[in-house]
């Protein structure tokens, strides 16, 4: 019975091991610039004196840029984001999405009423540059929002399946989710991208310091040692019992 006991706990930690593998990918300003699986439809942004890149008064409802997720987190049906900003401008509303490069499903922060949500559920790729986000969903107001040049995080959490797209996100301890009935086509592969104000002035500058993407689905390995815990469990109890 003692070797079966070994034998599991050493199963259990090399599973937690290949588990532990499924690491957050956080991606700077420089990254993002260099990196061949992002692209900069409307033009690259200016690299900042630290690790931000600067978009500087782009057109309305253009893409900043696009990540092909499946280049550094797999395709997984579920997903996180941390957004990592910093407000140039006194005017600063901006989007971000997940998509298949014809539909797509996204998150809206604005710095109106206190700061506000709003989800754009029905989003479409009208070009590589632009987008038509469509109407707002559900919005949330006065949830904060930051100071001029100051920097922030705004958080993403999707779940994709052959039917929907559920999203939550939230900024300064205020969430909203919501769900939406876009089926995205997963076989080519997503794209988060970035989106640029579509009733800016000319005035508005978007800085981006860096990108977090994970996997959060549990993974086939969580499941292992789910199971082989239990396993070992019912072992302990049954050699108690004798």
């Amino acid at each position: 019975m003692r070797s079966i006991l070994e034998f599991l706990a050493a199963f259990v930690l090399s599973i937690f091991a290949i588990a532990a593998q499924a690491t957050p990918v956080t991606l700077t300003g420089v990254d993002l610039l260099a990196s061949s699986a992002v692209s900069f439809p409307n033009g690259e942004p200016v690299l900042d004196a630290d690790v931000g890149i600067v978009f500087n008064q782009p057109a309305d409802s253009s893409i900043l840029f696009s990540v092909a997720l499946n280049e550094f987190i797999g395709s997984p049906d579920r997903f996180s984001v941390v957004l990592n900003a910093n407000r140039r401008s006194s005017d600063f509303d901006l989007s971000l999405a997940i998509t298949d490069g014809v539909r797509g499903v996204g998150a809206h922060i604005a710095d109106n009423s206190g700061g506000q949500l709003f989800t754009f559920p029905d989003i479409s790729i009208l070009s590589e540059q632009m987008v038509d986000r469509g109407d707002f969903g559900v919005v949330q107001s006065g949830v904060g929002f930051p100071e001029l040049n100051g920097d922030f995080d705004v958080s993403y959490d999707f779940s994709i399946s052959d039917t929907a797209v559920n999203v939550a996100f939230g900024l300064f301890g205020q969430s909203l989710s919501f769900s939406s009935s876009v089926a995205l086509d997963r076989v080519n592969g997503l794209s988060l991208i970035l989106i640029s104000d579509g009733n800016s002035s000319s005035s508005e500058i978007y800085e981006v310091n860096s990108l977090t993407l994970q996997s959060t689905q549990v993974s086939e390995p969580q499941y292992l040692a789910f199971f082989a815990f239990s396993l070992l469990g019912f072992l302990i109890y049954r050699r108690r019992q004798l």
